[in-house]
């Protein structure tokens, strides 16, 4: 129950704060623009975090491992593989290219990419999300029957695949029909159908060795419309496994299985684990080449930077709100004087200060929380542009409130409200009325071993080992604590020297006898400023790691390939009269060739590469290690 004295100084200070109304919503303001500043943070920041996650996770698969062969696969092998306690998912695949002849004169052939797949094995390693199609679940029940249906034919129908809308309406055949393409055995057809709600829009990505020819750096594409290739551009078709074994003469075989192994308590895959995997003779067991660690690094080098941009965001709110605070206490100081001349005890006036800080700490966070939402939903359209220029369309994320964010900012605001009224309340509590009253009081700030208190704890959050990305991050942060603690005292020897001039002896004066509330107004200066050199810092770190990540993954801006490499790999090369040819055409800067074979021995296997050195040296920046550079 609250106090009749604690109740009555309450009255007093809230009617006052009625009474000058535009200090009161600047107050409210100031704090809600610091809570704004960490909830539009730490809402976009998820928003991004899910979407780069989802997009990333559509680029690398589902797929852990692939087992392929020197030659097709026997489809046999999938019992096997469904009774090794290692592999908890598995299914056969075949994905190849198929060449659509032009169909005017001088227009380039269609690369279609055909993948074969398994209905009853396939559902784990589907990839649902926001611009993939609806959800199963979502469509209308008439049009789950159709889909279902049209699974059935894929099942019974030889030679059947299904395909986008908008790829069939490319290739003349808005409503399906019979397309003849080039196949490695000559010229087959195949019945085309339009894909069911449930594929169209999904982004289908080809996951084996590339077509003959494929863009390479997304960089070099122009910006609009996308543009074809040299091929004109690839399709996808999707059809049934049995039907693509036929299709391709393969037989009993398939090109490759993919696997999900079972992952540790710790989310990896360890190396008993592959090595549970039976391997038959010629057969290879390796890392999905769509899971690239270094894609898995940038992802986890953008949630680390979010989350300490995150951690500056929640400072420099928490400072805005303190300054606002301490700025409300100190305006009051007469009124607070006249209060304890009145009669009121120290400990009565400090009480109502803090409730009523608490109270406009609620009030300015609710405002707040709501500003920082619709912050939030600017800021998450720019990011959305950036993951859709490195990584393909994707739909702007909507950031959503959720309890903890709205609990947790709440929090910021009134604790930053009440911990920046302690200071000022307790020292006109504690000071004799008279004083307070007539406004003669010094503002000291606080003692200097603060602020060293402050460095030693930052460098000994540098020095905990295993700390991740939380020791640098709380370090920065008693860094900053540390300056802004520093400031008043150097702000004070700054103007203990009387400046010439009548004007600039009177404000050095007025500054010196309140060093307290104008070095925290110093100190808080810092943050917004540290703010804007971290943005950049971490937008300059992060565009430079995906430019050093795409020019070291895609080197080319195209890629030229044998067709049909995926069906026997290790007979498939470039005849040297194609790679004379690519390296005499007037627009090609220069042909980078490349040869790859496994070797197996007794202590495992490695791959032997043979490349045009001088080529990844000029590329790629190659760098050697010793030596110089000849």
């Amino acid at each position: 129950m609250l106090d009749a004295r604690v109740a009555t100084v309450l009255s007093v200070l809230l009617a006052d704060a009625r009474r000058h109304g535009l200090v009161t919503a600047t107050t409210l303001l100031g704090m809600a623009v610091g809570v704004a500043v960490v909830v539009g943070i730490h809402l976009s920041s998820e928003a991004a975090l899910e979407r780069f996650g989802t997009t990333h996770g559509v680029m690398v698969g589902a797929a852990t491992h692939q087992l392929t062969g020197v030659a097709p696969v026997p489809a046999a092998r999938l019992a096997e593989l469904l009774a090794s306690d290692a592999v908890e998912h598995v299914q056969p695949v075949i994905e190849t290219t198929l060449i659509v002849p032009p169909t005017a004169a001088g227009a380039p052939p269609l690369a279609l990419r055909v993948l074969g797949i398994d209905p009853f094995f396939s559902a784990p390693f589907l990839s649902w999300g926001p611009g993939a199609g609806a959800r199963p679940a979502e469509l209308p029940r008439e049009e789950l029957e159709a889909a279902r249906s049209l699974i059935e034919r894929m099942l019974t129908e030889p030679g059947l695949a299904i395909m986008d809308p908008a790829d069939l309406a490319r290739l003349g055949l808005p409503d399906g029909g019979t397309l003849r393409a080039r196949a490695p055995h000559g010229f087959v057809d195949l019945a085309l159908l339009p894909a069911p709600r449930l594929w169209t829009g999904r982004e289908v990505r080809a996951v084996g060795p590339g077509a003959p020819l494929t863009r390479g750096k997304a960089r070099a594409a122009p910006r609009g419309p996308p543009q074809p290739t040299a091929l004109g551009g690839t399709l996808v078709a999707l059809m049934d496994l049995a039907a693509a074994q036929d299709l391709l003469q393969l037989g009993e075989g398939v090109l490759r299985f993919d696997l999900i192994l079972r992952r540790q308590a710790d989310g990896s895959i360890g190396a008993d684990t592959e090595a549970a995997v039976s391997l038959l003779p010629g057969e290879r067991l390796e890392r999905s080449p769509r899971r690239g660690e270094r894609a898995d690094m940038i992802t986890q080098a953008f949630r680390h930077n979010l989350l300490c941009l995150g951690f500056l965001a929640v400072l420099v709110g928490a400072f805005m709100v303190f300054n606002m605070g301490q700025f409300a206490v100190t305006r009051r100081r007469p009124l607070l004087g006249r209060l304890r001349c009145l009669g009121a005890p120290a400990w009565a006036v400090r009480r109502a200060v803090l409730l009523e800080a608490g109270v406009l700490g609620l009030v300015g966070g609710g405002l707040g929380v709501l500003g920082g939402r619709a912050l939030a939903a600017g800021m998450v359209g720019d990011v959305a542009k950036t993951v859709s220029t490195l990584y393909g369309a994707i739909e702007t994320p909507t950031p959503e409130l959720d309890v903890v964010t709205v609990v947790g900012a709440l929090a910021v605001a009134v604790v930053a409200a009440v911990g920046a009224t302690w200071g000022p309340a307790r020292s006109a509590g504690a000071t004799p009325p008279v004083l307070v009253a007539t406004g003669t009081v010094r503002e000291d700030p606080a003692p200097l071993r603060h602020a060293c208190l402050f460095l030693l704890a930052g460098l000994a959050a540098l020095a905990v080992p295993g700390a991740g990305v939380f020791g640098p991050a709380l370090a920065v942060l008693m860094l900053l604590l540390a300056v802004a603690a520093m400031l008043p005292h150097l702000l004070g020897a700054v103007v203990r020297r009387p400046p010439p001039g009548v004007v600039l002896s009177l404000a050095a004066g007025r500054v010196s006898r309140s060093l307290a509330r104008t070095g925290g107004a110093a100190g808080a200066l810092t943050m917004p400023i540290a703010m804007t050199i971290a943005i950049a810092v971490m937008v300059g770190s992060f565009q430079s790691e995906v430019e050093t990540w795409i020019g070291s993954v895609l080197g080319g801006d195209l890629y030229a390939g044998p067709a049909w490499a995926e069906i026997a790999p290790e007979e498939a090369f470039l005849d040297d009269a194609v790679v004379d040819a690519l390296d005499a055409l007037p627009f090609v800067a220069s042909v980078d060739v490349l040869r790859r074979s496994r070797l197996d021995h007794a202590g495992g296997s490695f791959f032997v590469a043979g490349s045009r050195l001088q080529v990844l040296q000029g590329k790629q920046g190659l760098r050697v290690l010793e030596g110089d550079a000849d």
